[in-house]
């Protein structure tokens, strides 16, 4: 998925001339962490629930960084003293500021204690929320204040601003998001006993960097007379577009071989299980939900963010770099969305394949 993280650390160390002495930690400044991407699929006016971002703030301290991280009250900024604003730009020169209301989520996940990454407290965690509709062909800004109680004079500020990813030109070619007829995603060859590859075309959205297309493969499972829909989704490929100009044609190749190997090491073993390819036939024996595609689509801070953090651009004598389009803060303020196509089917020597195949064969799958 589109799921990223933050390693915060800031230390300063300050050397004297004239003495063998130092200290670990300098004097504090605020600084603030920042996450949020922005999705006009979140829009309440589509259904959504809001706008979520992280703002917390750099911890500074002589005990362990990770110990720190796992204490509240080392990353919140005082609520009463801060105010972040959704900024909306007109594209004539003004601007319109939405304060956001802070809410608790109750559900984070802490990460995982045995990797090299920072985990921070959980479950319970502050976030700021913004309920204002977006607009995709304008761009937005997000705005951090911290005032003095006393005086009410600001005396820390960072913003940060983004372009949307717009998903109005973008358009499913193969398969056809504007044909009335079922479209079959068909990965085996009958004559030739052989895998083949599905090429998904589509034309790009504005705005986005990059794109990652996802498959959700549906079945239902039945055990002891219960049957169950289920399925399982996976990372099928990603693709960099040649610009950010929406309606552009772009072309993704999908292995068949690749597709059976993931729904084999995806869905569990289970000899009680029988289990019905696709989700139910109706009415005719064409028209079946065997397989959406998902495409999801990055802005261009985004796409900076994971290039600079791959793993790739480190090596034994190089740090990782730090990346960040937050002024006077660190982290990451961005656009993405996501579009799906649910009306996908495998063709007869498809199904037979998931059947039988060396992948699949132990996974009792069979077809209506």
């Amino acid at each position: 998925m589109l799921r990223f993280g933050f390693l915060v650390l800031s230390i300063t160390v300050l050397f004297h001339s004239c003495s063998t002495e130092f200290e670990l930690a300098g004097q504090y400044v605020d600084r603030a962490v920042v996450y949020g991407l922005l999705d006009p699929t979140d829009n309440p006016s589509n259904g959504g629930t809001g706008h979520l971002f992280r703002v917390q703030k750099m911890f500074l301290g002589q005990a362990s960084a990770f110990d720190m991280a796992l204490v509240p009250d080392s990353s919140y900024f005082p609520v009463e003293a801060l105010t972040v604003n959704l900024i909306e730009y007109d594209g004539d020169g003004g601007e319109a500021r939405f304060p956001m209301d802070t809410i608790t989520i109750s559900n984070k996940d802490m990460g995982d204690p045995s990797d090299e990454d920072f985990d921070f407290f959980a479950p319970k965690q502050r976030l700021y929320k913004s309920i204002h509709n977006i607009d995709p062909e304008l761009e937005y800004g997000i705005e951090i204040i911290k005032k003095d109680l006393t005086t009410q004079d600001t005396i820390y500020s960072a913003d940060s601003r983004t372009a949307i990813v717009d998903v109005s030109p973008f358009r499913f070619e193969n398969p056809s998001s504007t044909s009335p007829l079922p479209q079959q995603i068909d990965i085996f060859s009958s004559s030739s006993q052989t895998y083949k590859d599905y090429t998904l075309r589509y034309r790009t959205a504005n705005n986005a960097a990059m794109y990652e297309v996802w498959l959700r493969f549906h079945y239902r499972e039945i055990i002891n007379g219960v049957q169950t829909e289920k399925s399982v989704e996976w990372l099928a490929a990603r693709a960099e577009p040649a610009g950010i100009l929406g309606g552009q044609s772009t072309q993704v190749p999908l292995g068949g071989e690749a597709i059976l190997a993931k729904i084999g090491a995806l869905v569990p073993q289970n000899p009680d299980a029988l289990r019905i390819i696709g989700i139910e036939r109706v009415p005719v024996g064409t028209q079946n939900r065997d397989l959406d595609i998902i495409v999801k689509m990055g802005g261009q801070g985004l796409f900076d963010f994971i290039t600079i953090n791959n793993s790739s651009n480190t090596s034994a004598v190089q740090d990782k770099p730090t990346y960040t389009n937050i002024n006077n803060g660190l982290g990451l303020f961005s656009s993405r969305s996501e579009i799906t196509y649910q009306a996908a089917y495998f063709p007869s020597q498809t199904l037979q394949v998931i059947e039988s195949s060396p992948y699949t064969a132990g996974l009792n799958f069979t077809q209506e």
